[in-house]
């Protein structure tokens, strides 16, 4: 089959995928979706309520391989709702943009019931800062339905895709597809992990590397799938190493570091994935940027659990990540094209690397962007990362049953205890990590 076919294949799935909420904390239309792809594919799945997990065998299973996993999620900021006057945002809405432009003009909201159907549009009127939101419908909502802004999702023209949810829609598009094609590697043990849960402050991922049920080690390869803004994290003046500057036309970039964090800090050997990546890339005409810059994603989790130093991102350019537009406008999320061709096609190399794309020149190594900026880290904020390690610790506890139950509000009186006991339950452990108790 050849590339265009491919990306063609890559597009007819990340269309279909706009047509279904993906609000954190509804997930019953998404496990829907995922499960119909999956189940025709060859490979063996599992799933916990937190993530799908992808198995593809190597050829050999009695060879020590090792680990390659890929990761991309699957939810994207949006708003569950109680009735037909409020809910809850979830995931970075920009509390404050939506606050100024509902002074001005309003905002519409295409609403959905929990299993997905579209059941009507209302009205957003008011967002607080601790993002319950008030809308205006003048049909009944039930509880846990959802909603998601009223803009266009999906078009194309010849350079640019733009639809609803790119981020990260276009990666779980990627990564469907990459399972329909590949084959099993005689030196990897691939795993393709879908996460449900990143947007909340990634406690999907956080669950799946507390848990390591795949037993992740430190020479394991781990690949996470995004589509962020690029924003460059400050260089300071006095750093010895010449660190690159991403950008939006320029390709894939290959993410070290989220705000705050650099990959793999907390391990003293260097990330040969990122190594691994740049040569594969190189070796087949890949178009690919390094970059050191900000946001958040999944990469911070298993960073923080120190599994394995071998971690990135692989981000494809999104200027109006979460419907950002300028002056803040609600507007699609616009991607290039080739931006998708190249990572299709960067996948797939790395699927079909061999042992001798895995070797490291060591002279090569240590005049690498990445050794150097190991040695002379200046991302790295470690109070953030206790701060944001200490949230996770507390939102595992409190978002665990809504996690099994698959969705947000109680809807029996079991359920309604089962969340006070839960809040008071974070309640106390926020003051016992804010004393240093625990």
């Amino acid at each position: 089959m050849d590339n265009e076919q491919e990306i063609a294949e890559v597009l007819e799935i990340l269309k279909e995928y706009q047509s279904i909420p993906v609000v954190p904390f509804a997930t019953f239309p998404v496990k829907k979706f995922l499960e119909s792809k999956l189940k025709v594919l060859p490979w063996s799945y599992i799933t916990d309520g937190y993530t799908y997990v992808v198995h593809v065998e190597p050829r050999n299973r009695h060879r020590n391989n090792k680990k390659l996993i890929f990761m991309a999620h699957t939810d994207h900021p949006g708003f569950v709702l109680k009735n037909n006057r409020e809910g809850l945002a979830f995931g970075t809405v920009g509390v404050k943009r939506l606050q100024k432009k509902l002074q001005h003009q309003p905002v519409y909201l295409k609403v959905f019931s929990k299993e997905g159907q579209y059941i009507g549009r209302a009205q957003l009127l008011d967002i607080s800062d601790n993002k319950i939101i008030k809308i205006k419908a003048d049909f009944e909502i039930p509880i846990n339905s959802v909603a998601q802004y009223d803009i266009e999702y999906y078009s194309v023209d010849k350079e640019t895709i733009s639809v609803y949810n790119a981020d990260d829609g276009i990666s779980v598009a990627l990564l469907l597809n990459f399972l329909k094609h590949v084959k099993p590697s005689q030196y990897f043990d691939i795993y393709v992990v879908f996460n449900l849960y990143e947007e909340v402050h990634q406690i999907g991922s956080w669950h799946f590397f507390q848990e390591n049920k795949i037993n992740i080690v430190q020479e394991d390869i781990f690949i996470n799938l995004e589509c962020l803004k690029v924003e460059n994290v400050p260089v300071p003046t006095n750093c010895k190493v010449s660190i690159p500057s991403a950008n939006y036309e320029d390709g894939v970039i290959l993410q070290l570091s989220n705000t705050g964090c650099l990959f793999g800090y907390k391990s003293n050997l260097p990330n040969k994935a990122a190594l691994f990546v740049q040569k594969v890339a190189r070796n087949n005409n890949s178009s690919l940027q390094t970059g050191v810059i900000k946001d958040s994603c999944d990469s911070r989790c298993i960073t923080q659990f120190n599994l394995t130093p071998n971690i990135i991102t692989l981000t494809i350019p999104n200027k109006f990540k979460h419907n950002d537009g300028y002056k803040h406008e609600i507007v699609p999320e616009v991607i290039y094209k080739k931006d998708i061709k190249n990572m299709q096609q960067l996948l797939e190399n790395i699927a079909k690397a061999s042992e001798s794309d895995l070797k490291i020149d060591q002279k090569e190594a240590v005049n690498s962007v990445v050794y150097n900026l190991k040695k002379s880290d200046f991302v790295t904020n470690r109070a953030l990362m206790q701060h944001k390690e200490q949230l996770n610790q507390r939102l595992e506890s409190y978002y665990k049953r809504i996690v099994q139950r698959g969705y947000f509000y109680p809807e029996t009186i079991l359920q309604q205890i089962q969340k006070l006991i839960d809040s008071i339950r974070l309640h106390i452990m926020s003051l016992l990590q804010k004393f240093n108790l625990v």
